[in-house]
């Protein structure tokens, strides 16, 4: 069973290495044109997030960062899958194993679902990172 623990929630979930603006644009771009620079631009800014959350979930750190231990108590909430979240973090461990795949694959393929979804795409700039992210 995971630790109930308390975290900083009003830290950004991922840390770019441009200023909002642009990260914001190409977001946009992406979602509206579909546009490949745009998608491999956010890809760039967000692949050493992914990689350091790949890194906490093959190594078990599960409590230092929020985003990653909220994914897990939503897995431990999940009543499609039965038993204990450790049973669930091991098949989930097994399937990636299998296809060769890593946790980083699960959030880069996230990713490309999200900026494919028909959703809510703004006609102006998002006011707030944290409304973005």
């Amino acid at each position: 069973m995971l630790k109930t623990v308390i975290l900083e929630k009003n830290i950004l979930p991922f840390a770019t290495n441009v200023p909002f603006s642009e990260f914001q644009e190409n977001y946009i771009s992406s979602k509206k044109n579909k546009d490949s620079r745009s998608i491999l631009f956010l890809y760039k800014q967000l692949a050493p997030t992914f990689s350091k959350w790949d890194y906490m979930f093959r190594t078990g750190d599960y409590y230092s960062d929020i985003t990653v231990y909220t994914l897990l108590r939503l897995l431990q909430a999940d009543d499609r899958t039965p038993g204990s979240i450790e049973n669930k973090i091991k098949l989930l461990k097994k399937y990636l194993c299998f296809f060769d795949l890593s946790f980083f694959d699960i959030c880069l393929e996230a990713l490309l679902l999200h900026i494919n979804k028909k959703s809510y795409i703004p006609m102006y700039k998002y006011s707030k990172p944290k409304d973005l992210f």
